[in-house]
């Protein structure tokens, strides 16, 4: 359904007050308040077209659920760390925390509907001015007043203003709840995606202090072959090049180590000397055991949370259009006030004290320079904006969903060819080890050789880390988890 649809109902009704006849503008009025109805558009669901199929998704496995998705690593480590995120992660408190702001506003619209009734009670001695009042009638200038009872206002919602506030209310609470969801999916994302980076840069340490090892044995091997005559200083030089950037990716990887695991402590909720020393020496880079399918891009609408919680607004803003338009029409209220009055506290709760009154209330804005009408478009213009708001949501998410695809799937295949030369290096490295061995080979050429099966090794490291982090990416661009 376009927007055209969605708003049909709100320029049917604004006709009404293009009609300066007094008596039609009644006649509308008589009907409206023997119908009782609600004025404004009643929200529907927009319905959008989607594609079939992901044009990324390469399996022919039909995914039915995704939850906890992070266990098919089989990694306690991470099992544990995602529970203790549950509980300690502020952002996820802070998010359930407007959860509960929002139902406190709902019970506020939905008491609006109801009578509000108000306690009096008031005990006042008074003192008339004597030469304010020149008469015998009053005998003294002086008297108590002694009064309790209570007033009561109910404002009839014959036009539908508190029941809209009410529903938009309502809608709000379920986007605060996606919106707790949405936190809940990105936080678990963030800390598996944490958890694959310090096992990858824990190996790239080892793999860098082999590095420099093996780079500190040659330099020592170089300067002896040019003491003899052998290698000249050129080679000595470009060796302790080398060995210096080996140094500063060492200080490099130590460095973002420590950064990735206090971005870690933050999402766990604990202070960074609480979990560092258990992350320090982790290395074993968990490996997803089952296959994975996009599904349907129709099953986004029902499971990613920032697409159901923008429909929702949307929801909302559409209520809302009814509340600012009620307020074209008369607002009734009926009120009561019930006391008991006296000037001697002795009598106050004699028959003879009690007051009261009863009635009926009617506000009714006739000439407002275009306030309303002004909010009438405020309300519409914001319902706009969350229609289109939702519709760019679901196109982000289809792009999110195919690029996380192309890349695991990419990345995938990518992982197989460097395993594959990895293994023909390492065939390479160990028969050049044997060739060492018998003297066919020369030391300096072997650990050149072992530098680059350690180059490699860092490349399928990375081809891991890399693909685990796509996959994260596409649990939480397909929603996360049926939470």
């Amino acid at each position: 359904m376009r927007l055209r649809d969605l708003n049909i109902q709100v320029d049917n009704t604004l006709k009404i007050f293009y009609i300066y006849d007094m008596k039609n503008k009644l006649k509308y009025i008589s009907i409206l308040l023997i119908s009782g109805c609600m004025v404004g558009p009643d929200y529907k669901k927009p319905d959008i077209s989607l594609p079939k199929n992901f044009i990324e998704d390469r399996s022919k496995l039909e995914i039915t659920s995704i939850k906890e998705w992070w266990k098919n690593f089989n990694n306690q480590t991470l099992n544990d760390i995602i529970e203790i995120a549950i509980s300690n992660n502020y952002d996820l408190k802070i998010a359930l925390e407007k959860i509960e702001e929002t139902r406190a506003y709902y019970r506020i619209k939905k008491a609006d509907l109801l009578p509000e009734i108000d306690g009096t009670a008031s005990a006042i001695r008074y003192h008339l001015s004597k030469n304010a009042i020149e008469s015998s009638a009053f005998p003294s200038s002086s008297y108590n007043s002694f009064q309790i009872g209570f007033d009561a206002l109910w404002e009839i919602d014959i036009f539908g203003k508190l029941r809209r506030e009410k529903e938009s209310a309502f809608y709000e609470i379920q986007a605060m709840q996606e919106n707790m969801r949405n936190i809940y999916i990105i936080m678990i994302s963030d800390i598996a995606r944490y958890h694959i980076d310090i096992c990858a840069i824990n190996n790239f340490i080892d793999l860098t202090k082999e590095k420099i090892y093996i780079q500190k044995t040659i330099l020592d091997l170089i300067k002896d072959r040019n003491i003899k005559g052998i290698d000249n200083k050129i080679k000595v030089e470009e060796t302790i090049a080398k060995l210096q950037e080996e140094e500063e990716n060492l200080l490099f990887y130590i460095t973002l180590l420590k950064q990735t695991i206090y971005r870690l402590s933050v999402l766990l909720g604990k202070q960074p000397e609480d979990v560092v020393n258990i992350f320090t020496n982790i290395k074993n880079i968990p490996e997803y055991k089952n296959e994975i399918s996009a599904g349907l891009p129709s099953t986004l609408i029902r499971r990613r949370p920032d697409i159901k919680k923008a429909e929702r607004e949307l929801a909302a803003a559409t209520a809302q259009i009814g509340a600012a338009i009620a307020e074209y029409f008369p607002l009734f209220s009926l009120t009561n006030n019930t006391s008991l009055k006296s000037n001697k506290i002795s009598k106050l709760l004699k028959n003879k004290s009690l007051n009261w009154s009863l009635g009926s209330l009617m506000n009714w804005p006739i000439i407002t320079f275009g306030r309303i009408r002004a909010n009438v478009d405020i309300k519409k213009s914001k319902q706009k904006q969350a229609l289109l708001f939702y519709e760019n949501t679901i196109l982000q998410a289809l792009k999110e969903v195919e690029s996380a695809l192309v890349a695991y799937f990419n990345e995938k295949t990518k992982l197989i060819y460097v395993q594959k030369e990895l293994f023909s290096i390492k065939i390479k490295t160990d028969l050049e080890k044997d060739k060492l061995i018998n003297g066919i080979s020369d030391l300096p050429y072997f650990l050149e050789n072992k530098l680059i099966y350690i180059e490699k090794k860092i490349k399928e490291i990375e081809s891991k880390r890399n693909l685990n982090i796509n996959l994260i990416s596409l649990f939480k661009t397909l929603g996360g988890e049926d939470w």
